[in-house]
């Protein structure tokens, strides 16, 4: 093998080890499950991680010549490029995770992490974790003059509810806010076959009701049980 090809080889498999744990990072950890598909992160990541992948050892193939002056600062160069191309592409994407998954009212919101403001917010609303998005509830208004005040405040200046950590409440404790919003399963049918919604309920036979999640490119369903109070999962079935 040539020591150009061996460069490249090299090369390649590092990029592509990078781009393995990059992947696993983003999809189990800031986008799990079908959030990846709610909010339409996949083919931004995937053209991303292509581009970088395959390009920075495309590069060492075509500066690659053994006993070339320079070679080892031409190398370096191009693993900074490559480096520094695929933070900037990663920090974008992690500002735009789900950081909270919010009930409010009759449905769950996904809040990004860059839209979410924490003045005045408590623990344990009060900062973005950098794992799974966290689950909270905007509690419900004291009055109508507070509901006409969050109206003006999103009005205004474009702070919806759901991005100031300051509303939200534990959703344990306080079911009952949101307990009659909750939908029939039989709604799901309208929207969905039959089939595959049989199949995803054999799967939490405990589900009893359902709360549409708005997403930012498909809509998907959030599976929870009345009777024991519980969000079960967001699944890939459209609620309306």
């Amino acid at each position: 093998m040539s020591f150009r090809i061996r460069c490249f080889v090299s090369h390649l498999f590092c990029s592509i080890i990078i781009g393995c744990l990059t992947a696993a990072t983003v999809y189990w950890y800031w986008y799990p499950g079908v959030l990846a598909k709610a909010v339409g992160v996949s083919h931004i990541f995937l053209l991303l991680l292509s581009i970088d992948v395959i390009m920075g050892p495309l590069l060492t193939l075509f500066l690659a010549k053994q006993g070339k002056k320079g070679l080892w600062f031409d190398f370096v160069a191009v693993i900074i490029m490559q480096i520094a191309a695929l933070l900037y592409g990663i920090w974008h994407i992690a500002e735009g995770r789900p950081a909270w998954q919010v009930i409010n009212i009759y449905r769950v919101e996904i809040v990004k992490a860059i839209d979410v403001d924490y003045s005045n917010a408590k623990p344990p609303f009060d900062r973005t974790s950098w794992l799974a998005p966290q689950w909270g509830m905007v509690r419900p208004v004291k009055d109508k003059q507070e509901q006409s005040d969050w109206l003006w405040l999103e009005l205004e200046k474009g702070k919806s509810p759901v991005q100031r950590a300051e509303l939200y409440q534990p959703i344990a404790g306080h079911w009952q806010d949101f307990a009659k919003e909750v939908l029939p399963l039989s709604d799901l049918g309208k929207n969905n076959s039959q089939a595959a919604v049989d199949e995803i309920l054999r799967q939490y036979p405990q589900a009893d009701g359902f709360l549409p999640m708005m997403g930012g490119d498909w809509d998907m369903t959030v599976l929870v049980s009345n009777k024991e109070q519980k969000i079960l999962a967001t699944v890939d079935l459209r609620p309306w």
